[in-house]
């Protein structure tokens, strides 16, 4: 934390498990807690309000018109890891797997939810920058043509 703010610093000595998380040098405890530190979120913002404002941000991005696949993907893969910090997903997809499972056994949560991330991506995508690409991979989506091979692979989970 020597880099850290002394706020910054103060902010994460106040967080409940301070103590014993830094006696064990959970590092990757600390650095979840800078991230939701400066996300604004600390031990007294409401959990749920800010996990429903995570989730909202996830799926109200949209792609602005001069930027990049790379740089969108990131703000993406950023807000997904926002809605991880609270302990949730960006859904539920135990229907969606079941759904999978129906039609390949080997389908498992992580397959299911890199596609369900590949439309969420794809649909917020910009729509005019990439149109030929998007029109076909709505299509396809809405078809529901071979969805064996995904448009995109996704890193999954939290």
């Amino acid at each position: 934390m020597g880099q850290c703010t002394p706020a910054l610093q103060e902010e994460v000595h106040g967080e409940p498990d301070y103590i014993s998380k830094s006696s064990t040098f959970d590092s990757v405890w600390l650095l979840k807690s800078l991230q939701k530190i400066t996300a604004g979120v600390n031990k007294t913002t409401n959990k749920y309000h800010s996990a429903f404002k995570a989730n909202k941000k996830f799926y109200s991005m949209q792609q602005n018109s001069n930027e990049g696949i790379d740089k969108f993907y990131n703000r993406f893969e950023n807000a997904k890891d926002l809605v991880c910090l609270f302990n949730m997903n960006v859904v539920d997809i135990s229907s969606l797997l079941i759904d999978e499972k129906l039609k390949d056994a080997t389908a498992t949560a992580k397959t299911t939810m890199q596609k369900y991330l590949a439309v969420a991506l794809i649909m917020n995508a910009n729509k005019v920058k990439y149109e030929s690409l998007w029109n076909k991979l709505e299509n396809d989506l809405l078809v529901g043509q071979d969805t064996s091979q995904r448009p995109l692979e996704m890193p999954l989970t939290c």
